[in-house]
C-alpha cells in the first residue's frame, strides 16, 4: 500500500512547499490536495501538481470540488483540474443533516437527496470521457455518502472509470458504521482510495450530550487490524491518506511515521484471508 497526506489540516499552517517537504520527510509517497476557490483552482492546482512531481511525489488526488448535481460548475472544475493532468476530484452530494439541530430544520427529503445525487453522478459519466478525470463522494456523515450502504444505492450500476468513493471509517463511527469487510463488499470496483484517521466518543463536561475528539491511528474507535484485513482480503493494494492530524503542528512528521510504523505492522500481522471456525459458521451442517 501507499502512503499520503490531505493537505486540509496543513493548508493553514504551512505553505505548499513546507507540505511538500513534510510529506518528504515523513517517507510518504503522495499529497492529497484540498483547492480552494474555482477563481484560483487552475493555477493552484498547476503549482500544486508543479511541486509534487518536482518533489518525486504522485498527486493522489484534488478535492473541495461543490456540489455533484451542478452540472456547468462540475465542468468548470473538471477543466481547471485537467489543465493540470489531474486524475481524481472529489465532489459533494447534497448535505442532508449533522446532528438533530440541523436534522429539525431539514425541509427536503433524504429520498429526494439521494435522487439528485444519483442523477448528478450519471451525468458526470459523460463528463469523465471528456476530462479523463474519477468524480470520487467521500464517505461522510452528514450527507446521503454516509455509509458504504448509501455509496451501493448511488453508484451501482455506473461505470467505476467515471465515479467512485473514498472510504472513511472514522466519519462511520459518527455515523454509518458497518464491518469493514462489508464495507468493501459494497464499495467494490467503486472504491478509490481510504482515508485515515481516528475518534473516540466522550460526554460532554456538562453532560449535555456526547463529543468526539481526534485520536492518533493506533487508540481511538477505529480497529485499524481490521480495516487491514478488510483491505487485505479484497486485494486493496492503493493509497492511505492521512486526514485531520490531532498532535500539533510541531509534531506532524512524528505522528505520520508512527502511523505508518503501526499501520505496517498491522499489515504484516493481520491474515488476507478468513479463518475458521466463522468460515462457514451460518450454514454448516
Amino acid at each position: 500500500m501507499k502512503y499520503s497526506i490531505n493537505t486540509n489540516c496543513l493548508k493553514n499552517i504551512f505553505s505548499r512547499q513546507e507540505i511538500v517537504n513534510l510529506a518528504k520527510e515523513a517517507d510518504l509517497q503522495g499529497i492529497e490536495w484540498g483547492l480552494h476557490t474555482l477563481d484560483e483552482a487552475a493555477k493552484d492546482a498547476k503549482e500544486m501538481t508543479k511541486l509534487t512531481l518536482d518533489a518525486g511525489l504522485e498527486v493522489v488526488s484534488f478535492i473541495n470540488a461543490p456540489f455533484c448535481y451542478k452540472l456547468d460548475l462540475m465542468r468548470q472544475w473538471s477543466e481547471a483540474v485537467a489543465d493540470a493532468n489531474g486524475k481524481i476530484l472529489r465532489v459533494s452530494p447534497p448535505w442532508y443533516a449533522w446532528d438533530y439541530d440541523e436534522a429539525i430544520r431539514q425541509n427536503e427529503s433524504f429520498i429526494y437527496h439521494l435522487q439528485v445525487t444519483r442523477d448528478g453522478l450519471t451525468k458526470l459519466q459523460d463528463l469523465s470521457k471528456e476530462f479523463g478525470i474519477r468524480y470520487v463522494l467521500e464517505i461522510h456523515s452528514g450527507s446521503v455518502a454516509a455509509s458504504p450502504w448509501g455509496i451501493k444505492y448511488l453508484m451501482d450500476g455506473l461505470d467505476p472509470k467515471a465515479v467512485g468513493t473514498i472510504w472513511d471509517p472514522a466519519n462511520m463511527m459518527i455515523e454509518g458504521n458497518i464491518r469493514p469487510a462489508a464495507s468493501m463488499e459494497l464499495m467494490g470496483e467503486y472504491l478509490s482510495y481510504v482515508h485515515v484517521k481516528n475518534l473516540e466518543w466522550s460526554r460532554k463536561v456538562d453532560n449535555s450530550g456526547w463529543e468526539f475528539s481526534r485520536k492518533t491511528i493506533d487508540c481511538g474507535m477505529v480497529n485499524y487490524k481490521e480495516i487491514i484485513f478488510a483491505l487485505k482480503k479484497f486485494n486493496y493494494v492503493g493509497w492511505l491518506s492521512f486526514e485531520e492530524l490531532c498532535t500539533g503542528k510541531d509534531n506532524v512528521v512524528k505522528e505520520i511515521t508512527n502511523a505508518v510504523k503501526f499501520l505496517e505492522k498491522c499489515i504484516n500481522e493481520v491474515p488476507d484471508k478468513t479463518v475458521e471456525p466463522y468460515l462457514n459458521y451460518n450454514f454448516k451442517d
